[in-house]
């Protein structure tokens, strides 16, 4: 028996309840997270599509375009694939540009700053991926804006005039395009400018080397088919890597997945960490109760 009215030392319920809500809230919060990362629309149609990408930096750059539409035109022709669409960039990739963009604002040539990016795409590859658009392709002179961009302008950005940093040549805003994934499904989509490779040539822009060759009703050998397509042409061309979007949508998610796993592993070993040391102080709190000499009278 204990005597002088010693209770017997236990659990204290608040402790692993303290640490588990948070392990708890931790890994819904995380599920939550990567469901909707995994379930975030690209803005472009995936389905039936693959991608190729050819670096074409051995072209010279203002060669680039035509090199690669005529490449595509190719593969159509030989039955590749239905339909081929070009683009220095595609969702969750590289080939995006940081670029700085002045929009004129009043009579008096007054301009606004606007930190954008911008890809070289294919005259199709707006309609060919399925991008919402109100207005016309991009040209020699004129480019598409997403809709984050348009939200920078709020009186409107329809048919205003932009000069790109470092060109010394007015564009017009002829189209606005639904918001479309860049880099990848983390980030935020950041105010994006679709240029043609014309157009870009002509304002002297970085036309960047490595492009992409988004294939539909391809079949599986649709990247050793470009290979070979590519091999024969003298420009110095190569393949790299072939893939899909559902391929990129995981890799994507995998750095989440690694963070995910080492929370869930670090917060389960503070928790066993936290009740093995409770744990032992309970005992060692047992073991001196039980060597204090009882003063029961009985």
């Amino acid at each position: 028996a204990l005597g002088n009215g010693a209770r017997r030392p236990g659990y204290a319920p608040g402790l692993g309840l303290a640490i588990l809500v948070p392990v708890v809230f931790a890994v819904v919060f995380v599920g939550v997270r990567w469901t909707q990362l995994a379930t975030r629309p690209l803005g472009v149609n995936e389905a039936g599509t693959t991608v190729v990408n050819v670096d074409a930096s051995a072209i010279a750059p203002g060669q680039r375009g035509d090199w690669s539409q005529e490449l595509a035109r190719n593969l159509i022709r030989d039955g590749v694939a239905s339909e081929v669409a070009v683009a220095s960039a595609v969702p969750l990739h590289w080939g995006f540009r940081d670029q700085s963009v002045f929009l004129e604002e009043g009579a008096q040539s007054k301009c606004r700053r606007i930190d954008a990016s911008y890809r070289c795409v294919g005259s199709n590859w707006l309609d060919s991926m399925g991008v919402e658009r109100v207005g016309k392709t991009p040209g020699e002179c004129t480019v598409v804006v997403n809709q984050a961009f348009a939200r920078e302008v709020p009186s409107g950005v329809m048919g205003r005039r932009l000069l790109l940093g470092g060109t010394t040549e007015w564009v017009t805003v002829v189209g606005i395009c639904a918001d479309v994934v860049q880099r990848d499904l983390e980030r935020d989509v950041v105010p994006e400018m679709f240029l043609s490779y014309a157009g870009a040539s002509g304002l002297g822009l970085q036309i960047p080397g490595m492009l992409s060759l988004v294939l539909k009703g391809s079949g599986p050998d649709a990247g050793s088919t470009v290979a070979r397509a590519v091999a024969t042409d003298a420009a110095g061309a190569s393949v790299g890597r072939t893939w899909t979007f559902a391929e990129a949508r995981r890799e994507s998610l995998v750095n989440l997945e690694r963070a995910a796993l080492l929370a869930l592993l670090a917060s389960t070993s503070a928790l066993a960490g936290a009740l093995l040391l409770f744990g032992q102080r309970r005992s060692n709190a047992m073991r001196r109760v039980a060597a204090t000499p009882s003063t029961d009278s009985r």
